[in-house]
């Protein structure tokens, strides 16, 4: 009778006290692709299709705190679910169940979100099968210890132009964490092109284009998923006035989330008129007009044999000009933050 009444009580608290948690929790992702239409264009999938990216990261064991005579436990988990190409729009889809094998036990999972969306979605949820172990661990028991990461996980997945699907890979997959070798951003005629390169991919790893007009809050406007590839680039057709500012966020395929630098790029909405005077010049002192944020500027003079004269930022509108002989020079300003360059000609008469 006692033990009866234990095994109910801890059955009743099962859902409340939750474990530490296991240092060596490893994410499993997997990506799954619609079928394609002839007529639709994409960005990602098959042609005319889109793709989803769920990554779920079993993270601790839900048990009693009391269990002399063993308890009933359930998982913890962390997911995260992305969808990239061409995204129907408000759809959902059919399925999104996936079932971790703690040792000889499953797990079934049920409260994926199916809403398809363009933005990423995140979250903690927990399994409700309620299995049972004779041990009297409840105190320690982690995803490790109860075998989470030694088996396998299955996710079923079927919606809009997507055929019901199957598909199971091992939890215990310890990826490398991928390594941002480079990030750059510049204006070109189409807008911003933003390209980066990468080592240590895996699969499941991508990358989201953030976009800010303040460098504090921040909106997503890509996703690109790993290709193996390590090179990457996306183009931002809607640069708005002002300096728009850019940066990665990388989620790994363990789930980690790191962010590059950001950049800053200055849209200008016609070329910027920029003169020297006076031109001849026989004095030491230059004038620059049409330039609004001197401070963003840089100047550099070559002779007609292309060599460097005087490099400098400029401090104002104008140049103190070194010694010169008489001749052609020409003065290249520069914007780096706008990537704006002009080279005009400076003739400089004898004195």
């Amino acid at each position: 009778m006692q033990k009866t009444i234990t095994f109910f009580r801890n059955l009743l608290c099962a859902f409340a006290i939750s474990t530490a948690f296991s240092s060596t929790a490893n994410a499993v992702t997997f990506t799954v692709h619609s079928q394609g239409t002839s007529t639709a264009k994409t960005t990602g999938g098959p042609a005319g299709g889109y793709s989803i990216m769920v990554t779920v990261t079993p993270v601790a064991i839900v048990a009693p705190a009391s269990c002399p005579w063993g308890y009933n436990y359930e998982v913890e988990y962390n997911y995260a679910i992305s969808y990239s190409g061409n995204v129907p729009a408000n759809a959902s889809l059919y399925d999104l169940n996936m079932v971790f094998n703690c040792g000889p036990q499953n797990f079934g999972i049920y409260t994926l979100p199916k809403n398809i969306s363009t933005s990423m979605q995140s979250g903690t949820g927990k399994t409700t099968s309620n299995q049972w172990s004779s041990a009297k661990d409840c105190n320690t028991a982690s995803v490790a210890t109860q075998g989470c990461l030694a088996g396998t996980s299955t996710l079923t997945v079927s919606g809009p132009n997507m055929p019901l699907q199957t598909l199971s890979r091992p939890t215990n997959e310890v990826p490398l964490p991928v390594t941002l070798v480079s990030f750059d951003a510049r204006k070109t005629e189409g807008g911003v092109f933003l390209s980066w390169t990468t080592a240590n991919e895996e699969a499941g790893d991508r990358y989201f284009v953030e976009r800010s007009t303040d460098a504090l809050n921040w909106t997503s406007i890509a996703m690109v998923a790993s290709a193996g590839k390590g090179l990457y680039d996306h183009t931002d057709l809607s640069l708005q006035a002002g300096t728009t500012y850019y940066r990665l966020r990388n989620i790994d395929a363990k789930g980690e989330v790191t962010y590059s630098r950001v950049l800053g790029v200055k849209a200008t909405t016609e070329e910027t008129q920029i003169d020297l005077y006076p031109n001849p010049v026989s004095g030491q002192t230059l004038r620059i007009s049409g330039i609004q944020t001197p401070a963003d500027w840089t100047y550099t003079i070559t002779n007609s044999a292309s060599q460097v004269v005087a490099h400098a930022a400029l401090a104002g509108t104008e140049i103190t000009l070194p010694e010169l002989p008489a001749g052609l020079y020409f003065v290249r300003l520069a914007n780096p933050q706008s990537g704006e360059a002009k080279v005009l000609k400076l003739m400089r008469s004898a004195q």
